[in-house]
Formats: structure tokens, sequence, C-alpha cells
């Protein structure tokens, strides 16, 4: 997947590609180092990998891997469902069928487990790795992947309790690094947010506020020009 062309080609709004089941700018940027080890290769490079690989496991022209990509139904995720599609169709063979769900359906299925591949997301709901974390623990809710390592949860269990900070950070590292190992989930890209505000409103820090938390208490109005 050229996560290149999806951020700028099909989104078009700013976001970023994402090689890390956390986002980059969280915590600061701490973790921003954690990625897989070959998202810094060239996509020629990858796609060569991947076909070796595709071909290793049986499949080809005449025997083509086939799956469902399940998505919630509108506009934006229909472009990108149809780029990952067509991406998987060009580079390896791969035949994929779209289908589009209302939202309601498609939590029922990802809690369910009942799908091939399925798109879904996450926002931060503070800033901190651990707005993360509890995704893939085995009795985790939103556990969406039903991905389960006893070893996950218990790195995450001495991760919570450390009081080191440098010790905490290298130990979530370690526990997140298996998720990344395991391929449970395909990062894709890191959302943004689009907001139309005008000159005149003051203390609307659009560059730093990574979360998004807006509060009218914070905000004033300079005269109209």
């Amino acid at each position: 997947l050229d996560r290149d062309v999806l951020v700028s080609h099909v989104l078009k709004s700013g976001q970023r590609p994402l090689y890390s089941v956390v986002s980059s700018t969280i915590d600061g940027g701490r973790y921003a180092s954690l990625q897989y080890n070959w998202s810094h290769i060239t996509m020629t490079e990858r796609i060569k990998k991947a076909q070796q690989l595709y071909k290793e496991a049986g499949f080809s022209d005449k025997n083509p891997f086939k799956l469902t990509l399940s998505y919630r139904n509108n506009d934006l995720y229909k472009k990108v469902a149809l780029s990952l599609a067509a991406m998987w169709s060009s580079n390896l063979g791969v035949k994929t069928t779209i289908n589009a769900m209302e939202w309601k359906s498609l939590i029922q299925s990802l809690h369910k487990g009942d799908y091939d591949i399925a798109f879904a997301g996450w926002g931060a709901d503070y800033n901190s790795i651990t707005t993360y974390t509890p995704l893939y623990l085995c009795s985790s809710p939103n556990n969406y992947t039903h991905y389960c390592n006893n070893n996950y949860d218990q790195l995450i269990n001495l991760s919570d309790k450390l009081t080191d900070s440098q010790a905490q950070q290298a130990s979530y590292q370690a526990a997140l690094t298996l998720i990344l190992n395991s391929y449970a989930t395909i990062p894709l890209y890191q959302p943004t947010h689009q907001r139309l505000v005008q000159q005149r409103v003051n203390n609307y820090n659009i560059r730093d506020n990574y979360l998004d938390n807006v509060q009218s208490k914070w905000f004033s109005l300079s005269p109209a020009l």
C-alpha cells in the first residue's frame, strides 16, 4: 500500500502516512521512532518483497488471493477502500470485494470479528500513549482486531506501574513492538481536523492543539475588519 499516494492524491487534507500503531505526535513525539522496520525502504523494494511473499504463500494470477474489505458507508471511506483495492490488485493481483456498511452494522461486525479486513480508526482521547495501549489487550471491548497475546498484556500491566519515565517508555515501546510484528492491523494514515476559523478569532491554537480540544471560554473576537 502506497500511503504517500493515499494521503496526497486521495485524502488531500494534510494527513500523514502512518507506519505505526500509534500517532507520531502522541506524548510530544516520544514514540515517533516506533515504526515498521521496512518503512524507510522504497515502494519499489517493498512491492518486490510483497510479490515474493505472495508467491511463497501459493498465490498467483491463476490463483489470486480473495478478500472482502468492509468500510463505513460514506464518500471519503469509499475512496480509500477503492484505492486500497486498486493497490492490492495492481501490485499483487489480489481480488478485493468492497463492502459498504452502515456504521451500526460495521461496529457489530468489528465486535464479532465478522470481517476479512475492516476499515476503522481511533482518535486519541488525551495526549498519552495509554490512549492506545488498551486497544490490544485481550479483554478490551475496543480490541476490534481480536488479537490476544498474554506477553503484551503482561508488559502493559508492568508499564502502567513503572514510575521511572524512561523505563516506562521503553516498556511500552517493547509491548507495542509486539503489535507491529503481529500485523494484527494495517496502519494507513494519521488523520487531521479540518476547521475554518476567521482571522479575528483569538486563542484558537491550530498548530499544537493535536487533540482538537475546543472550548469557547478560551476564545475572544477582535473587531471585524
